[in-house]
């Protein structure tokens, strides 16, 4: 069955994106098992469990390779993604990255020490790499920022991470739970900032309160439940 098509369509070629030409995969994938530490995981990951969660190196990649154009410098999408050490390097920063992979066996000191560079997940686009990509993408867009759509959002990495570069976001997810936690860390969070103080404060007021009421009938419960606390 053949499509109808429009003048529209037929006088607007489509554009080539940074997707359909040469991406540094290798170091984004050394990356993702990077983050893959169970001690070293992105706080996002602990507020409920997620069937496929995306790594933040990978949805980076994504989202910027979705969007910039064809021939985009590996080299410079690895720097906006907060991959690769602030100082100048003689080599491309896939081949740093590989290479510190490959000796990462040998590290006396921490990941980051070793790689001279934080997780990516730790790390935000600065106000001029941001100020940057936005100039290239209007560029690109005839003067407008794409926006970034996660039909089925999930664990909400996707939409979280497009907007950590300034851009247009969408998400939508048919989970209840998902949902919830989908507002709270795209719509709640960006606007509150860090509320760790009245969770603790509020938290330990629960606390106190079951027990006071259950200890009598439960105090060794109490008593791991307080430890835990």
């Amino acid at each position: 069955m053949s499509e109808k098509s429009t003048p529209e369509m037929d006088s607007e070629p489509l554009k080539s994106l940074a997707v359909e030409g040469k991406l540094p995969l290798k170091a984004v994938g050394i990356e993702n098992l990077k983050e893959a530490n169970p001690k070293h995981m992105p706080p996002h990951r602990y507020l409920h469990p997620w069937y496929a969660r995306r790594p933040t190196p990978a949805s980076r990649l994504a989202i910027l390779a979705s969007i910039l154009p064809e021939g985009t410098d590996p080299d410079q999408l690895l720097r906006w993604m907060q991959i690769g050490p602030k100082e100048q390097i003689s080599s491309s920063l896939s081949e740093y990255v590989e290479r510190k992979k490959a000796t990462e066996s040998e590290r006396s000191g921490s990941l980051g020490d070793h790689y001279g560079y934080p997780r990516p997940f730790t790390s935000s686009p600065s106000e001029k790499q941001r100020a940057e990509l936005h100039q290239q993408l209007r560029e690109f867009w005839d003067g407008e920022l794409p926006t970034i759509l996660d039909p089925t959002a999930g664990g909400g990495v996707i939409p979280y991470e497009a907007l950590r570069y300034g851009l247009p976001t969408k998400a939508n997810e048919l989970n209840p739970v998902a949902s919830l936690i989908l507002t709270v860390m795209l719509e709640y969070a960006p606007e509150a900032g860090t509320i760790e103080k009245d969770v603790k404060k509020w938290g330990s007021k629960i606390n106190d309160r079951a027990k006071s009421q259950l200890e009598e009938y439960h105090s060794s419960l109490v008593k791991t439940h307080t430890s835990v606390a």
